[in-house]
């Protein structure tokens, strides 16, 4: 241990304790309020700072990649730039990075996609409409409780029955012909790889020497499966929970795998591996003795009378009883605005409300009566990937106009903008060449330096670190033209952070790949006959041609650029930009030569415009047979 200051800002007693804590697995038991992520942040900082731990082999395990960002923003104001290099982000996210690294011994491709909800939404919710009738006699009422019953069947939680056999078999087929994962089959497959490799998950542990994680409490058999197996290889755990905030148990989150831990690790007060925040910050007395009162206290860790509030205010909670949600909505209405009136600021008010379907209708009403607001619902389009691009932008230029430090704001950029494999390979260069560089640097280093972008194993990415340069700096240099508006740079910005891919995802389960279909099929497999006749007939002299024919000359000119490329025709002499014409040689040198013969082959996707064609102009005139 390192000598330094431990002196962390704002720790209480038991915040300090569990900060400062052995290298032994730790659970802290944070209840709303008592400061659970300064504890996570300043735990991390002191790994860093005084465990003389290597910021790469940290890992941060969030409940969502918002939180994660959180976290390594703050802990970038405890450690600085060092920060950049540590993994935080969703257990999903250190699954995926964990399978690409051993994909042959996790038996899956090479080149694994994972699925969005746009692609499985789409399936379940046609495999009920389909099965409608059996989904309703098993109270299964939407697709959506359909998708959630096969994830908890999918981690073992569920078994699996009548229909549902043939639609999980179509499920995993449909996956499978996609070369895909969905979220489910990344902890599965994760598990699997830990459990039947004992030296991939040496190897793993000896790169991932500590694991915070947040939320314990919500993670169901499979995430604890795979978290005990890490540290029973000698990692480092550390685990924050609350046990009365578990609201994911419909997913297959399991509150007892605290209970597990617990028994596990053996992390008790009286060895200094279990500790108990015990100070709320957040709510006053009367509010949190009202929630602890609903709470059965034979299955709490923390017992009642445990947690004290630095508000001792016993002001009475109130219980108001509406006829329906129309009078429920009209009475929080006039209740915002007293209080707005009185001085309240609007941000220190918050409505929660038991289903997000209340929230449209409050949302409209508050917004007609003149009350700003933000809903819970307005996350689904600020998570999507164009936006996030954006924010992360913003955040940029922000701290540019401030004079502040780029670190975390452009990590988080390159972290949206670069695969995750590349990501990776950067912060590892940046962590054994450059640990006191940011990662940013040690971006530009690699886009301009051939010997650096080697040395970070990124050759084959050139082309992509180029264009995220350029797009990063051109955007940064737009931010100077005089008068330019935030909403002209929006434009601009999300015109060239945008996925052109996002557009189709919504149809992703009726579009279909074009190899599956047999004309197309059938193109290929005379096309790579028509290659290989090239490279036997080339010694002779006399090649088969290739014409191309489509009756629109546009798409014929796209046609040959596309079978140049397809066929590697492009090492041929530079091809002159083809005029507009309905039939185009793939080989400009073809132009001219005298009527089409049996060898050579015609490529239409309409038999008599091709014919009427070939009568205009004598394409198959002096010869007895008609080309392919």
């Amino acid at each position: 241990m390192s000598s330094r200051s431990t002196d962390w800002p704002d720790l209480n007693d038991d915040q300090r304790a569990a900060v400062t804590a052995s290298m032994a697995p730790q659970l802290v038991v944070a209840g709303p309020g008592t400061g659970k992520t300064r504890v996570l942040v300043c735990r991390a900082a002191y790994l860093i700072e005084h465990a003389d731990l290597t910021p790469s082999r940290l890992v941060l395990v969030t409940f969502t990649r918002r939180a994660a960002q959180q976290l390594t923003d703050r802990l970038t104001d405890l450690v600085g730039p060092k920060a950049q290099h540590v993994r935080a982000g969703t257990i999903h996210h250190f699954c995926y990075e964990t399978l690409r690294a051993s994909p042959d011994r996790a038996e899956v491709p090479d080149d694994f996609i994972v699925v969005d909800d746009a692609v499985t939404d789409a399936f379940w919710q046609r495999w009920y409409e389909d099965h409608e009738r059996w989904c309703e006699a098993n109270d299964l009422h939407s697709y959506r409780q359909v998708k959630t019953h096969v994830s908890r069947i999918k981690l073992g939680i569920d078994t699996v029955s009548g229909r549902l056999t043939e639609g999980l078999r179509a499920y995993d087929a449909m996956l499978a012909d996609r070369g895909a994962l969905d979220f489910d089959d990344l902890l599965v497959k994760t598990r699997d790889l830990l459990r039947n490799h004992p030296d991939t998950r040496a190897d793993l542990v000896d790169e991932t020497r500590a694991v915070l994680v947040d939320e314990f409490q919500d993670t169901d058999p499979v995430q604890f499966d795979i978290i005990r197996r890490l540290g029973e290889a000698g990692a480092h755990l550390y685990c924050v929970a609350d046990d009365d905030q578990s609201v994911y148990r419909f997913r297959g989150a399991r509150p007892a795998n605290l209970r597990r831990y617990i028994d596990r690790f053996d992390c008790t007060e009286a060895r200094g591996t279990r500790h108990v925040l015990t100070t709320n910050y957040r709510s006053n007395r009367s509010i949190y003795a009202v929630a602890e009162a609903v709470l059965a206290p034979d299955e709490r860790l923390k017992q009642r009378g445990d947690i004290r509030t630095s508000d001792a205010g016993m002001e009475p909670v109130q219980l108001v009883a509406c006829d329906d949600p129309e009078a429920e909505r009209t009475y929080v209405l006039r209740q915002l605005r007293d209080w707005i009136d009185e001085g309240a600021a609007r941000s220190d008010l918050a409505v929660l409300t038991r289903w997000n379907r209340r929230l449209a209708a409050l949302e409209r009403d508050c917004l007609r009566a003149g009350i700003a607001c933000e809903t819970s619902q307005s996350e689904a389009l600020l998570e999507t990937p164009p936006a996030r691009k954006l924010h992360a932008l913003l955040r940029v230029v922000d701290a540019r106009r401030r004079d502040r430090p780029l670190d975390a704001p452009m990590t988080e950029l390159l972290s949206h903008l670069l695969p995750d494999d590349t990501m990776a390979r950067l912060r590892d260069f940046g962590e054994r060449s450059m640990p006191d560089a940011t990662l940013w640097t040690a971006f530009q280093t690699v886009v301009s330096n051939e010997q650096a972008r080697r040395s970070a194993g990124l050759d084959s990415a050139t082309d992509r670190l180029d264009q995220t340069y350029a797009t990063i700096t051109n955007l940064l240099q737009n931010t100077q033209e005089d008068g330019l508006t935030i909403g002209a740079f929006t434009r601009t910005a999300l015109r060239q952070l945008g996925d052109p891919l996002q557009l189709l995802r919504r149809y992703a389960d009726t579009l279909t790949d074009p190899a599956s279909r047999p004309s197309v099929r059938q193109a290929g497999t005379v096309l790579d006959e028509w290659r290989r006749a090239q490279a036997r007939d080339a010694r002779a002299g006399d090649p088969p041609r290739l014409l191309l024919h489509h009756r629109t000359p546009q798409i014929t000119r796209l046609w040959r650029q596309l079978v140049r490329r397809a066929l590697d025709l492009e090492t041929d002499p530079p091809a002159p930009l083809p005029e507009m014409q309905e039939a185009l040689f793939a080989r400009p040198a073809d132009e001219g030569i005298p009527p089409l013969g049996a060898d050579d082959v015609v490529l239409t996707n309409d038999l008599e415009a091709l014919l009427r064609w070939a009568e205009r102009t004598g394409a198959f005139s002096g010869s007895t047979d008609t080309p392919q």
